[in-house]
């Protein structure tokens, strides 16, 4: 067909979303081509270095589907570039059923070198800002070189944790006491590599990894069956916990542990054992008492309800609680439970923040499980 908007460029590319580093890294590397946006995020801020930006809806919505079509018959791409993982199950489902000739391409690229040392610098910078913020003493704060370093090796790790909410971790890390650091949800162990790394930088403590990786208890009951077909079809659970285990074990080695159950089954042995033990780890000690705790499991209310009921008693005071995807566009249940901490311990709080979709919050004090949904426990 012919092309509806003329220009010398010979390739034609939607990139989708059009705000993850990776598609922005890919955009600036792509410029012999005419590149079109695109992004569920109505106010992203990517939107400006596209030739042409379009909002689309959520994959999962019912009119996701119409509306990249729409896009696609206006636009008419060569190729598609999807890294979003989630996302590219939709697209590539809705090229197939419509026998769309275009071409879905990997994650790949070739010429980033100076678009990397830009992003190095940006990442540095955003870090600095805050350790400012902060008041982080000269002495405790990181380096130009170990900020990239962590960075750079943390992405080259599937998962979903973006550069942002990476900075952020590395910007409390200061703040964090000594004690236990907890995950519950690891996947493949991006997001507890910067967590273990940074806890053995900073002699915090030892990292224990909570996740079942299974798909059963993966699977999102408050999201819509598309969702969970695409959990489903997308992550072969056994192979992605021995990706975990090789991220990991040559760096972290009796530094960092993991128990393969449900947090709920977990809780049982954590207060329990000051040694936990693995084939791969080793023997790593542990304390009993939580300096960081990173709840990222399945996102249903009363999963993420359990998890904050069960960890959080052990945090420290001034330990840092993060709970992720406060917005996520599948489900509410990490915002209503996020939500009612807020509320429930507005004079305890030492400060909160929102950065990369995860609440962080440090309390002055213990943990009050207690006072959690108490109106609706008493009615």
């Amino acid at each position: 067909m012919k092309k509806t908007i003329n220009d010398n460029k010979t390739k034609r590319i939607l990139i989708f979303p059009s705000g993850m580093p990776e598609s922005i890294a890919f955009y600036k590397s792509h410029t012999d081509c005419s590149i079109f946006g695109a992004s569920a995020i109505a106010e992203d801020p990517s939107n400006s270095i596209y030739d042409q930006w379009t909002y689309l809806p959520y994959v999962d919505t019912d009119e996701f589907d119409q509306s990249l079509l729409t896009l696609l018959a206006t636009i008419q791409p060569d190729e598609i570039y999807c890294p979003h993982r989630f996302a590219s199950h939709y697209v590539n489902n809705l090229l197939d059923k419509h026998h769309l000739d275009i071409k879905l391409i990997s994650n790949k690229n070739e010429k980033l070198d100076s678009f990397e040392r830009k992003q190095a610098d940006a990442h540095y910078a955003a870090y600095n800002l805050l350790v400012n913020k902060f008041d982080v003493p000269i002495y405790d704060r990181l380096s130009y070189t170990e900020i990239n370093a962590v960075v750079k090796h943390a992405l080259s790790i599937p998962g979903e944790t973006g550069v942002d909410k990476i900075i952020n971790i590395l910007g409390i890390a200061a703040l964090i006491p000594p004690g236990d650091l907890v995950e519950i949800g690891c996947l493949y162990g991006r997001t507890a590599f910067v967590m273990a790394w940074l806890a053995r930088r900073l002699n915090k403590g030892n990292l224990l990894c909570i996740d079942p990786w299974s798909t059963d208890a993966a699977i999102h009951q408050d999201t819509s069956p598309t969702a969970r077909e695409a959990i489903k079809e997308n992550y072969n659970y056994d192979s992605i916990f021995q990706e975990f285990k090789e991220n990991l074990l040559c760096s972290f080695y009796q530094s960092v542990n993991y128990i393969r159950d449900t947090s709920n089954n977990a809780i049982n042995l954590y207060p329990k054992s000051d040694t936990i033990s693995s084939p791969e780890f080793g023997d790593t000690q542990y304390t009993h008492t939580i300096a960081c705790l990173h709840i990222d499991g399945n996102h249903d209310f009363s999963a993420v309800y359990d998890d904050v009921v069960n960890w959080a008693a052990y945090l420290k005071p001034n330990g840092w609680l993060i709970i992720d995807d406060y917005n996520w566009p599948f489900g509410d249940g990490p915002k209503k439970v996020a939500d009612e901490i807020l509320k429930t311990h507005e004079k305890t709080m030492d400060t909160f923040f929102i950065a990369g979709d995860a609440l962080f919050i440090r309390l002055k004090q213990k943990f009050d499980t207690d006072i959690l949904f108490i109106e609706k426990k008493a009615s």
